[in-house]
């Protein structure tokens, strides 16, 4: 989530040791389009449908993302940084959509 970045982010600013190092940072499961089109639809009241664009509306390197996405494996074996980094499980979708308390008037 945004919340997830944003500390991971002040994490790696306050803590000057790790120079240089790239983070994997992944949410606790999977979620699908239309799992976020259904979840954002319950969140603000309206019916927001997903549609699937063709592989190629896309940019390559984004057309590549979404053949990896919908192959399932987006996540599959790979470990994130999250818990080692900010010592929590990531935020889900859903999770975050709830914690309004933490959101921005643009939010």
């Amino acid at each position: 989530s945004p919340n997830d970045i944003a500390d991971v982010v002040v994490n790696a600013i306050l803590r000057k040791t790790r120079k240089r190092e790239a983070y994997l940072l992944l949410g606790p499961s999977e979620i699908s389009d239309k799992q976020v089109a259904t979840l954002l639809s319950e969140q603000i009241g309206t019916n927001i449908t997903y549609v699937e664009k063709q592989l190629d509306f896309f940019d390559n390197d984004t057309a590549s993302l979404e053949m990896i996405k919908a192959a399932g494996f987006e996540k599959s074996s790979i470990e994130s940084d999250t818990i080692r980094i900010i010592g929590r499980e990531a935020e889900s979708f859903a999770e975050y959509l709830k914690a309004t308390d933490r959101m921005t008037r643009i939010e």
